[in-house]
């Protein structure tokens, strides 16, 4: 621990980096979200549930599964997280 504190405090203290700390945590953040959220969606989502839906009047069932965010399936989060993490590490590099 005392290693990665003592290389932190170098980076952090050298005037200019190569590769900005701030956007490697960014990146590293999305990477771990997107893991958990994959993980956990497939877990959650493993079995599909059978649920009636009235579209215009016509009652259907359809199977679907259980956990989404806005209408997604939490597994597909983590593939759109790090989409999104590197689209706003381009725009935060012309900002």
């Amino acid at each position: 621990m005392a290693a990665v504190s003592s290389v932190l405090s170098k980076v952090m203290s050298s005037g200019e980096t190569k590769f900005p700390l701030h956007i490697a945590i960014f990146l590293l953040a999305a990477v771990v979200s997107a893991l958990c959220c994959f993980v956990s969606g497939k877990l959650l989502n493993k079995e599909k549930a059978p649920r009636k839906i009235k579209p215009f009047g016509k009652e259907r069932i359809v199977f679907w599964g259980r956990h989404t965010f806005y209408f997604f399936p939490v597994e597909y989060w983590g593939a759109i997280i790090p989409l999104v993490t590197v689209f706003v590490c381009v725009v935060m590099r012309f900002v």
